[in-house]
């Protein structure tokens, strides 16, 4: 609750460096939700950074990966459904607090490809659904949706995408905006297809961020 409490005033210039000094002694005992505010706060406040690092470094050791997602785990206790926790609420957190790390080339050097894993793994969770579980996940999933959306989709995508298989062409596509929709290339398997190895090349021309996913065969 105090973490949440730096983050608001420290938005606003209201955090001194020795109010994130006294709580940083408290930080291993945070939760991942109090821990991603902590750092949000350290990156408001002049000389924060050092605290924001080590809080990083500590949320990142929470992290699994699997199927191309990346999500954060952590074992709580009953209370704290009383501040309605849950583990998506926390994730997206999470994600809202890597952003604001992820300003300069040591931020981004430090997070990776975890942002993007973990927009995978929060926009995923709706299912078919257009919206999250509850109130609390609506709010902190889109507010992370948005924070990723201003680091990584700055630039307005206007690009022409081609693959390939082995060398041969197996479609193209183009892009010129945000709201596209996903674009499948299909390469019927054929009686030469079991065991063969071969690369799958995409090429990109243009500006903007390409998102690519293997489909399994059906």
């Amino acid at each position: 609750v105090r973490a949440v409490a730096l983050a608001a005033l420290a938005e606003h210039g209201n955090v001194t460096l020795g109010d994130l000094q006294r709580h940083y002694p408290h930080l291993a005992e945070m939760d991942l939700f109090g821990k991603a505010h902590f750092l949000q706060a350290a990156m408001f406040v002049k000389g924060g950074r050092p605290m924001a690092d080590e809080t990083a470094k500590l949320i990142l050791s929470h992290g699994s990966q699997s199927g191309g997602k990346f999500q954060f785990n952590e074992v709580w206790d009953d209370s704290y459904s009383y501040i309605l926790t849950t583990p998506l609420r926390s994730n997206s957190a999470v994600l809202s607090s890597l952003m604001h790390l992820a300003v300069d080339a040591d931020g981004l050097a430090l997070v990776g490809d975890v942002p993007f894993k973990q927009v995978r793994a929060i926009t995923q969770s709706r299912g078919n659904r257009d919206h999250w579980e509850n109130t609390q996940e609506n709010v902190f999933c889109l507010n992370a949706l948005i924070d990723y959306s201003r680091i990584y989709e700055k630039e307005k995508p206007d690009m022409t995408v081609r693959a390939y298989l082995g060398g041969r062409k197996i479609g193209e596509t183009r892009f010129a905006d945000l709201r596209d929709p996903a674009v499948t290339f299909v390469d019927p398997i054929n009686q030469a297809s079991p065991g063969l190895k071969t690369e799958v090349t995409l090429e990109k021309q243009g500006p903007g961020r390409l998102y690519y996913a293997r489909c399994p065969p059906n």
